[in-house]
């Protein structure tokens, strides 16, 4: 018996970094916050053995707080913790000006780009597809360009050797 997906996804597995030491920067929109969870529960599991963990990032993405945030708390526990080094929580209705993973990025970019460069990190983007992966892209080639010492040219061409290294992974349905 075969079955079909109802969605077409882009990409069927995640590469995971070498050391549990190099950074694991995550940006779920919506339910493509699945995934990362199990991420988490995993470096947790780990710190929790006494081994140490490098930093994980979460960009996350929702419309409303009070309706959407439903892991809020095990994600606050988590930071709490030490497991998630950074929260980003991107509520995109909750105001009048939208507010996205993007410009939640941005914030941070100076600190991203040390995680993504120096450290060698790894990034994630889960979610529906869309023209948002291509607004999340454009967010981590402002960050180069505006957290370390990148041009436009040379971020677009380490952002495109992060893809061919497995550095860059997309899971989009």
């Amino acid at each position: 018996m075969t079955f079909e997906l109802p969605c077409q996804i882009t990409s069927g597995t995640f590469n995971f970094p070498e050391s549990m030491m190099q950074p694991m920067i995550m940006a779920g929109l919506g339910t493509g916050l699945a995934p990362f969870r199990a991420f988490v529960q995993e470096r947790e599991f780990y710190k929790k053995k006494g081994e140490q963990v490098g930093p994980m990032w979460l960009f996350y993405g929702c419309r409303y707080r009070a309706k959407d945030y439903c892991y809020g708390e095990e994600l606050e526990k988590w930071v709490e913790d030490g497991v998630l080094t950074h929260l980003r929580v991107a509520f995109s209705r909750d105001q009048k000006q939208k507010i996205y993973v993007q410009h939640k990025m941005q914030e941070a970019a100076a600190e991203m780009c040390s995680d993504i460069e120096e450290k060698n990190g790894y990034f994630y983007l889960c979610g529906q597809a869309g023209a948002v992966e291509i607004d999340i892209e454009n967010a981590i080639k402002q960050s180069l360009v505006s957290g370390g010492n990148f041009t436009e040219e040379t971020a677009s061409e380490y952002v495109e050797k992060m893809h061919e290294d497995g550095r860059y992974n997309l899971e989009l349905y």
